[in-house]
């Protein structure tokens, strides 16, 4: 009699059981189908987006014809952990204008986002537009920390530099003088006040920068890839070997080789700026025998889709592109946590991608003295006594179109190329890998947390300040960082290729 009261109330226990589990797992699947469903309809039931065709001579630069190249849907090889940048939020800020100078700011008057792409321009050589990620959280990234289980961080993007007002073809870019002019960039770099852990101890990374002329014609190097840290300041770039991408394995170089017997070289020595571009290593990809100057070689990037891959792991930091790339049709390369960046190039070889940068440091720590130690009788920018470098102080993007002549702003007395525009677009940007702002690390033997979160998290002052040429307000902070916030609503309708 017992046994058989047990056994009913097992039964009635389990049958409980299963009903508690059954509908709990009704409520989750409740939800799956309605979040994907509601992504679904969302993108599907978006009106079909409306692509403006006018001249740009037009006063409006949100009129300006779009490239037919930026209107289709990119696809990526990366699946993306971090939210979507193709939001106005993701770059209302002005960190980084220092490095734009004085000059008109059409950055709030150019910015769009039309479908799956973004597009700033100005309008003449007096105008500027810069923007960056600094006031927003979400989008902040770190490289992998040593001894963790982070794995390599990986971002790929699409860009196009259009320059159809400077020329059609390379032959004409190449004529137009714009390599001499152009310093527009995409870029990163960390967070901190300057007076405590700002730049450049919170690294720089330089992942495409157009470096105008700073000497005489014809002398601009064009696109190219550098980073920056406590020593090297805004130059030489630091981080570089003899590996037969930036620099030859043999021959002169004019670099300078480290006293202590390390690889890593001081590229600002001898004849200086040598270290390779983008344009002379995408040419020489195609033609292992083409020795043009970077000049001539500069006009491959432009005026097409260039696919980018940038991969960094504890001590390295690759990065590969592929110009007139199709960004409809990637290719299959999937790369896992344990392949180091050299396995990873062999990948890229396979479908033409160019390497164009290598770079080598101690990305994994907070405190990095990797560059110093190879050149101790170097100070650093100012004769700073701090040589060590935090690559996890909260690393947000920086995207900027710049026209600059002989290392200053561009003016009227520059002639007809003062008035040539130029625009610049961006795809969506993909990140995988790394840490996202939640794993920033403070600088080495800071324990106070109002510090720390000064180090990750503060824009510096010294930047803050130069932005009182976009605005004689009192409010520059205000009003440099939240210049695209009327964007949302008054120019902003999401649509859909």
């Amino acid at each position: 009699m017992e046994n058989t009261l047990l056994l009913y109330i097992c039964i009635v226990l389990l049958i409980v059981l299963i009903i508690f589990i059954c509908v709990n797992i009704a409520i989750l699947e409740e939800d799956k189908p309605k979040k994907v469903h509601t992504s679904l309809i969302t993108r599907n039931s978006l009106p079909k987006c409306v692509y403006p065709n006018g001249s740009q001579t037009d006063i409006n630069m949100r009129n300006w014809t779009w490239v037919p190249e930026c209107k289709t849907k990119p696809n990526f090889m990366i699946k993306s952990e971090w939210p979507s940048y193709l939001t106005y939020e993701a770059w209302d800020s002005c960190q980084g204008c220092k490095s734009a100078g004085g000059g008109s700011d059409s950055t709030a008057t150019s910015f769009q986002i039309i479908g799956d792409w973004l597009r700033i321009a100005q309008r003449n050589g007096g105008d500027v537009s810069i923007v960056s990620g600094a006031s927003s959280k979400k989008h902040w990234f770190n490289p992998p920390r040593n001894n963790t289980l982070d794995e390599p961080l990986e971002i790929e993007w699409y860009m196009y530099l259009d320059a159809s007002n400077w020329g059609k073809t390379q032959e004409q870019i190449i004529a137009s003088g714009l390599t001499d002019n152009n310093w527009s960039a995409f870029w990163a770099f960390g967070h901190g006040d300057s007076d405590k852990y700002g730049w450049p101890q919170s690294g720089e990374w330089d992942m495409a920068e157009w470096l105008p002329t700073f000497a005489g014609p014809k002398d601009g190097k064009g696109c190219a890839s550098g980073l920056h840290n406590a020593v090297s300041g805004a130059f030489p770039p630091c981080c570089l070997k003899r590996d037969d991408i930036i620099f030859p394995k043999v021959g002169d170089i004019g670099a300078e080789k480290s006293p202590v017997g390390s690889d890593l070289l001081w590229s600002g020595g001898g004849s200086g700026e040598t270290f390779r571009s983008w344009g002379f290593l995408m040419n020489k990809n195609k033609d292992p025998k083409w020795n043009k100057d970077y000049y001539t070689s500069d006009a491959i990037t432009y005026n097409n889709v260039m696919h980018c891959f940038l991969r960094c792991t504890n001590n390295q930091l690759t990065i590969w592109a592929k110009e007139e790339a199709d960004p409809r049709n990637p290719p299959s390369i999937h790369t896992s946590p344990l392949m180091s960046n050299d396995d990873v190039s062999k990948l890229f070889e396979n479908y033409n991608y160019t390497c164009v940068s290598n770079n080598y440091a101690d990305f994994g720590s907070n405190e990095d003295t990797t560059f110093a130690d190879a050149f101790p009788d170097r100070a650093g920018l100012g004769g700073m006594a701090n040589k060590s470098t935090n690559w996890h102080q909260n690393m947000f993007f920086v995207w900027s179109v710049i026209l600059s002549h002989n290392g200053s702003r561009m003016t009227e007395k520059d002639g007809p190329n003062y008035y040539k525009p130029l625009s610049f677009y961006l795809s969506d940007i993909h990140l995988r890998g790394g840490g996202n702002y939640k794993k920033a690390m403070g600088p080495p033997g800071v324990l106070d947390e109002e510090l720390i979160k000064i180090a990750t998290e503060t824009a510096p002052t010294d930047v803050e300040k130069i932005c009182s040429w976009l605005d004689n307000s009192s409010q520059v902070q205000n009003v440099c960082n939240n210049r695209l916030q009327r964007y949302a609503s008054d120019q902003f309708k999401k649509c859909t290729n």
